[in-house]
C-alpha cells in the first residue's frame, strides 16, 4: 500500500480529477496511514459533489482512524439518513457501532448492506468477524463462504475464513486459508496473526511468537494485535515486555477491556495480586460493569483464557467480599459464561458463604468450560494464554501437630493438562490427623478422584469423573467444643463412591442444554462401647452397652436445565431427580457382668430402609430491565421423602417455590441487591445441584436437613469508594423449619423444629499497597427458636457478635505471610442449656489468632509454607448452628507444607 500512495503522489493531479477518483486516492492515502492527505483530497471531493456518499462514508471512517468517534458516530448517522439504502453507509454505520460496542447495532448494519449489496466483500467480512466474537461460529462461517464466492483471492477474506475455521478447532483448514492470505498479501497482519494461533496450538511457542511479532510490525496500531503478542510475548515467559505491550495495546484503544484482562492474569501469576485487581477491575468497567470481560472482538475465542479463575487476584490479598461481588455480577449478565461460574465458585469457598453454593457453582463450571488445558489447573504454573498441548505434575506433602503433640501428616499427588478440545486430571491424597482429643480423636483417609471433559464438537461438551473416599475415624465429633469427653471406644469408617456424566449442548451462543447425572454409594459404620463399674453388695457389677449401626445409601440423581436468551430475558427451565433409599440396621446388647458372668442380658435389632428420593421443576428469568439493572423471577416446585436415621418411616414435604431479586448497579460505585426466596431443601447434602445457586447475591440452599423448608430475605449494598477501597453490608432474615421424629412423643411423632435468624454483616475490603490487602468482617446475628422448639432446643436461641481482621502479604519475590484475629461472643438467653459438667450457660468469649508464612520457589517450581491456627490454644465451647459461618477449633494447630510442580 505504501508503494501504491507513493505512486499516487507522483502520477495523481486533483485539479482535474472528479469527486469519485479523489475519494479513491484518499482511501489509498488513509491505507498508507497519510490521513493528513486523505483529509484534503476528501474536502475537494466534497467539494465537487457535497452529496457523495463515498467522500462522505470515508471522511466518517477517517474520524475513527483518528480516534475521534462521536464525530465519526454523526458523520455516519447524517450519512445514513440522507442514503438509507446505501450499503457503503450502511458499512459506516456498522463500523462507528463497532468501535462503540455496540455489537448489535453493527450487526445489523453490515447485515442490511448485505441485503443490498450481496457481493459487498467488506461487510460480509466485518459481519462475520462480529458472529465470530460473539460466537455464532456457523453463522460466521456462512457468511463468510459467502464472502468467498465472490473474492476467493482476497487475503482479508482468506484470513478471515482462517480465523472461522480456528473457531471450530478445525486448525489444518485454519492453517490452509492463512497461507493462502499470506501468499496473496505478504503484508497482511491478520495472516501472519493466524498463524501465529496455530502454531500455538501445535506447542511451538516459538514460532507462535515470531509470526505474531510479524503481525504486529505490518499493523502496528491495532489493539487486538497487540494484546494477542502480549500473550505470546508472555507464552514465552518475556514478562516484562509482555506487560509493556499491554500497556501499549490499551493505550492504542482505552475502551478495550481485553489488555488489561490479560494483563490482570499475568500480574496474578507474577504474585503482584494488588495491581492485579485493578487491571481486572478495569477490564469489568470498560464492558459496562457487566459480565464478559474481554472484548468480544477478538479474532479468537480465546478458549484457554475463559478457563482462568479472576477470583484468584483478590483472595491472594484476602479480598474475597470484592471478588463475590464481581462474581455475582458476572454470572447475573452471562449465566451461560463458564468463566463467571468458576469466578463465583471460588469466591463462595472464600467468604462466609455456604459450601452446597459453592459446590453448584463448581459444578456448573465443570460442564460449561471448554475443554483443554486449562479446564482443571491448580494454577501452579505461569498460565497458558493459547490452547496448547500441556501436562503438569504437582506433589504436595504436610506434617504438623496440635498442642498435644499428636501429628498430623498428609501426602498428595495431582497430574492434570489437556489438548485443545480434551482434559484430563487424576488426583489422590492420604491423610492421617491424631486429633486435638488425648485419646480416640484420629482420623485416616484415603482420597482419589480423576474427571475427563470432551469437546467432540464447537457445540457439545462431555464430562465424565469417578470419586473415592474411605475415611476411619474416632470420636472426632464436637470439635467446636473443648470440654466435651469423647468416647474412648467409638470407631467409624466411611466409604463413599461417586460416578458423574454429564452433557452440555450449545444450539448457538443463547441456547444452552446442560444434562448431568450422578451415581453415588455411601457407607457408614458406627460402633461403640460403654461400660459403667459399680458395687453391689460388695461384689464387682459391670454394665455393658454396645451399639453398631450401619447405613447403606445407593442415589441417582439426574438433572437437566435449558437456558436461552431472549432479548433481554436469559430464561432458564430446569427438573430435578432424585432417588435412593436409607437401608439402616442398628444392634444394640445392654448386659450386666457379675464375677465375670453374665447376670443379665438384653439385645435389639432395628433394620429400616426408608426411601430417600425427592422431584422438582422450576424456571428463572434474569431480566435485564434496563442497563445496570436486573430483575431475578423465578417458580419452583418441589416434593421430597427424606428419611431420619433410627426411624423407619421418611418425612414427606412439598413446596411451590418463589425466587425474586433485583440487583441494581445505582452507579458506577454502588450497587443494591434485593432477594427474597423460599424454598425446600432436597438432596443437597448429598449431590449437588445445577439450579441458580443464589438470588441477588444472598446463597441458597441454607446448611439444613434435607426435607426443611427455608424463608429468606436479604438486603445488601456494595460500595467501591475508590480503586483500592471496598465495602459491603448486608440484612438477612430466614426461618427454618426442619422437621424431626421426636422419640419422646406419644401419636404422631413428627415435629417441625422452628428457628428464626436475623443477622446483619459488614465486610470491608482495601488494598493497602499492591503486595498487602487488608479484610475486615463483622457479623451480629440472633437465633430465636419457637417455644416448642426451646422446649426441646433451648441452645438455638443466643445472640452472637464476631469480628475478624486479616491482612494478607505477597510479594513477587515468592515471600507471602498473613495474620488474622477473631473475636467471638455468645450470649444464651434460655438458661437451661448446660455445658458437659451441668453448668447453666449464659455467655462465651473468646479470641482467636492465626498466622501464615509461605514461600513461593523460583520459576513456579514449588513451594513452602507454615500455618498456625489458633496459636493462644485458646480453650473453647462455641454453639454452632445450622449455617456455620466458620469452623473454630478451641486447640493450636501448626502444619507445615511442602510442594513440587513438574
Amino acid at each position: 500500500m505504501a508503494g501504491g500512495y507513493a505512486t499516487l503522489r507522483r502520477d495523481f493531479s486533483a485539479a482535474g480529477a472528479d469527486a469519485g477518483a479523489l475519494c479513491a486516492a484518499a482511501y489509498v492515502a488513509l491505507m498508507a496511514g497519510e490521513p493528513v492527505q486523505a483529509r484534503q483530497w476528501l474536502a475537494e471531493a466534497l467539494a465537487r459533489d457535497p452529496g457523495s456518499v463515498p467522500a462522505r462514508a470515508l471522511a466518517a471512517q477517517i474520524e475513527l482512524f483518528e480516534n475521534r468517534r462521536q464525530a465519526a458516530a454523526q458523520n455516519a448517522d447524517a450519512l445514513l439518513a440522507a442514503a438509507p439504502d446505501s450499503p457503503l453507509a450502511q458499512v459506516t454505520g456498522g463500523l462507528t457501532a463497532m468501535a462503540a460496542f455496540e455489537l448489535p447495532q453493527a450487526k445489523a448494519r453490515f447485515g442490511q448492506a448485505l441485503a443490498l449489496d450481496p457481493a459487498f466483500v467488506a461487510a460480509a467480512v466485518y459481519l462475520a468477524r462480529i458472529e465470530l466474537g460473539c460466537d455464532e461460529l456457523e453463522a460466521a462461517w456462512r457468511t463468510i463462504r459467502q464472502a468467498l464466492a465472490t473474492a476467493p483471492d482476497e487475503a482479508v477474506v482468506l484470513a478471515t475464513a482462517g480465523f472461522v475455521r480456528l473457531g471450530f478447532r478445525d486448525f489444518a483448514g485454519a492453517e490452509s486459508f492463512f497461507q493462502k492470505a499470506r501468499e496473496r498479501d505478504n503484508a497482511l497482519g491478520d495472516a501472519w496473526l493466524g498463524l501465529g494461533y496455530v502454531a500455538f496450538s501445535k506447542g511451538q511457542k516459538g514460532l507462535g511468537l515470531e509470526r505474531m511479532l510479524a503481525a504486529t510490525l505490518l499493523s502496528p496500531r491495532l489493539s487486538l494485535l497487540q494484546s494477542s503478542l502480549g500473550k505470546a510475548l508472555y507464552q514465552n515467559r518475556d514478562f516484562d515486555k509482555a506487560l509493556a505491550t499491554y500497556d501499549y495495546a490499551a493505550r492504542l484503544d482505552p475502551n478495550d477491556p481485553t489488555p488489561h484482562l490479560y494483563k490482570g492474569i499475568a500480574l496474578t501469576d507474577l504474585n503482584r495480586p494488588g495491581e492485579a485487581v485493578r487491571e481486572i477491575n478495569a477490564s469489568i468497567a470498560k464492558n459496562g460493569n457487566q459480565a464478559i470481560f474481554r472484548s468480544r472482538l477478538t479474532l479468537d475465542r480465546d478458549l484457554a483464557v475463559r478457563n482462568v479463575d479472576l477470583a484468584r487476584s483478590y483472595t491472594l490479598l484476602g479480598l474475597a467480599d470484592w471478588a463475590y461481588s464481581k462474581a455475582v455480577t458476572a454470572v447475573k449478565n452471562d449465566p451461560l459464561n463458564p468463566s463467571a461460574h468458576l469466578f463465583m465458585s471460588t469466591a463462595y469457598m472464600a467468604t462466609r458463604q455456604r459450601v452446597g453454593a459453592s459446590g453448584t457453582e463448581l459444578l456448573l463450571y465443570r460442564l460449561l468450560s471448554p475443554a483443554n488445558q486449562n479446564t482443571f489447573t491448580v494454577y501452579n504454573d505461569y498460565t497458558p494464554m493459547f490452547e496448547m498441548p500441556y501436562l503438569r505434575l504437582q506433589t504436595v506433602g504436610s506434617a504438623g501437630f496440635w498442642s498435644n503433640g499428636k501429628p498430623v501428616w498428609s501426602a498428595s499427588a495431582e497430574a492434570y493438562g489437556g489438548v485443545p478440545g480434551l482434559a484430563g486430571d487424576v488426583y489422590g491424597s492420604w491423610s492421617q490427623d491424631g486429633g486435638m482429643r488425648d485419646k480416640n480423636g484420629d482420623t485416616r483417609s484415603l482420597y482419589g478422584f480423576a474427571q475427563r471433559k470432551l469437546d467432540p464438537s464447537v457445540r457439545d461438551a462431555l464430562l465424565a469423573a469417578v470419586t473415592s473416599n474411605t475415611t476411619d475415624t474416632g470420636d472426632n465429633t464436637s470439635q467446636n467444643d473443648w470440654y466435651y469427653a469423647n468416647s474412648p471406644h467409638q470407631k467409624q469408617f466411611f466409604d463413599n463412591k461417586n460416578v458423574e456424566a454429564g452433557y452440555v449442548h450449545r444450539f448457538g451462543p443463547q441456547a444452552t442444554f446442560i444434562g448431568y447425572a450422578a451415581a453415588t454409594s455411601n457407607i457408614w459404620d458406627w460402633k461403640d462401647s460403654t461400660y459403667y463399674y459399680t458395687n453391689a453388695s460388695d461384689a464387682p457389677l459391670v454394665e455393658s452397652y454396645r451399639q453398631y449401626r450401619r447405613t447403606q445409601q445407593q442415589f441417582l440423581s439426574l438433572q437437566a436445565q435449558q437456558q436461552l436468551v431472549l432479548g433481554g430475558h436469559t430464561l432458564m427451565a430446569g427438573a430435578d431427580y432424585f432417588s435412593g433409599e436409607l437401608d439402616y440396621l442398628r444392634k444394640s446388647r445392654d448386659f450386666y457382668t457379675y464375677y465375670g458372668q453374665v447376670a443379665d442380658d438384653a439385645a435389639n435389632r432395628y433394620h429400616y430402609n426408608p426411601a430417600n428420593r425427592s422431584g422438582g421443576v422450576y424456571a428463572m428469568d434474569y431480566w435485564k430491565l434496563a442497563p445496570g439493572l436486573v430483575a431475578e423471577l423465578g417458580l419452583g416446585y418441589d416434593a421430597v421423602d427424606s428419611p431420619r436415621y433410627g426411624w423407619p418411616d421418611p418425612i414427606h414435604r412439598e413446596l411451590i417455590s418463589p425466587r425474586l431479586g433485583l440487583d441494581w448497579q445505582m452507579t458506577e460505585a454502588h450497587t443494591l441487591r434485593l432477594a427474597f426466596q423460599r424454598y425446600l431443601n432436597t438432596h443437597t447434602l448429598f449431590q449437588s445441584v445445577i439450579q441458580p445457586s443464589e438470588v441477588a447475591g444472598f446463597p441458597a440452599r441454607l446448611n439444613a436437613d434435607d426435607g426443611s423448608t427455608v424463608t429468606e430475605l436479604g438486603a445488601g449494598w456494595e460500595a467501591q469508594w475508590d480503586p483500592d477501597t471496598f465495602t459491603v453490608a448486608k440484612l438477612t432474615y430466614h426461618n427454618v423449619v426442619n422437621p424431626q421424629y421426636d422419640p419422646y412423643a406419644s401419636g404422631n411423632r413428627e415435629v417441625d423444629v422452628t428457628v428464626s435468624r436475623s443477622m446483619a454483616t459488614l465486610g470491608v475490603n482495601r488494598i493497602l499497597a499492591p503486595y498487602l490487602g487488608l479484610s475486615a468482617f463483622g457479623v451480629a446475628k440472633r437465633l430465636l427458636p419457637t417455644a416448642v422448639t426451646a422446649r426441646r432446643y433451648p441452645e438455638n436461641d443466643f445472640f452472637e457478635a464476631d469480628g475478624v481482621l486479616a491482612l494478607n502479604f505477597l510479594h513477587e519475590s515468592g515471600l507471602g505471610a498473613g495474620v488474622s484475629g477473631t473475636a467471638v461472643h455468645q450470649y444464651y438467653f434460655d438458661n437451661r442449656y448446660q455445658n458437659v459438667y451441668g453448668e447453666r450457660r449464659t455467655e462465651t468469649l473468646f479470641g482467636l489468632l492465626n498466622a501464615q508464612l509461605s514461600y513461593q520457589f523460583p520459576g513456579k517450581r514449588g513451594f513452602v509454607s507454615v500455618t498456625g491456627t489458633n496459636l493462644t490454644a485458646t480453650r473453647f465451647t462455641y454453639q454452632r448452628e445450622a449455617v456455620a459461618l466458620d469452623a473454630f477449633y478451641p486447640d493450636r494447630q501448626i502444619v507445615f507444607k511442602l510442594g513440587w510442580y513438574f
